[in-house]
């Protein structure tokens, strides 16, 4: 039980600090949809997306003044990439892990006839807030990724669209990782404490 109590507070330590997305004097205010989910097809038919959600024409001065200033942009953006694909890897695997002892310990919980309903539950609610942070984390890479490809001076509007798409995906995690967070620390975690004095006093059916 002390273990995965460990495991759960290590996750939640890890920061998204060296992913944070600074090339907001870019971006002034456009009204974007919050859906991330990208299509995962050729950095062409993302771009086309990209611009389908941008919410705004950008002005022919606007193209103008981007194209002449994205290539110091795009230089940001691909110092960027590695950092995104850490804080990606190391999350993911966190979350991953933490999810994969509870599973074991619902197994040994089984094997003991504690009845797991509730924890069970409690594993299945926090698997779809991790859905939900990396199909964000998916978005923000991959529009990252795509930023630092896309020609940006000679089509400076896919530029400014992926740009605000990967803004939108970015300004989800925070949220995300919050939701996480705090689900762990105040519900599942009493869970545990719960099912460890239920066995210390030799309880084998959720305390009955």
């Amino acid at each position: 039980m002390r273990r995965i109590a460990t495991l759960l507070a290590n996750a939640a330590a890890i920061t998204l600090a060296t992913a944070l997305f600074v090339l907001s004097p870019l971006l002034p205010i456009i009204s974007v949809s919050a859906e991330s989910s990208l299509p995962q097809t050729t950095i062409e038919q993302r771009v086309q997306y990209y611009k389908s959600t941008m919410g705004a024409a950008l002005p022919v001065a606007e193209q103008k003044r981007l194209a002449l200033r994205c290539g110091v942009a795009q230089a940001a953006v691909k110092n960027l990439q590695p950092n995104v694909a850490k804080v990606q890897t190391a999350r993911t695997t966190a979350y991953k892990n933490i999810v994969d002892k509870l599973n074991t310990l619902i197994k040994k919980l089984n094997d003991q006839a504690y009845e797991t309903t509730k924890l069970q539950g409690m594993i299945d609610t926090l698997n779809g807030k991790i859905k939900t942070y990396d199909t964000h984390i998916d978005g923000y890479k991959q529009a990252v990724d795509d930023l630092a490809t896309i020609n940006c001076t000679g089509d400076p509007v896919a530029f400014k669209a992926a740009l605000v798409a990967a803004r939108t995906a970015h300004d989800s995690l925070p949220t995300d990782v919050s939701d996480i967070r705090v689900y762990i620390t105040n519900t599942i975690k009493p869970q545990l404490s719960q099912i460890q004095q239920d066995l210390k006093a030799g309880h084998t059916a959720g305390g009955n």
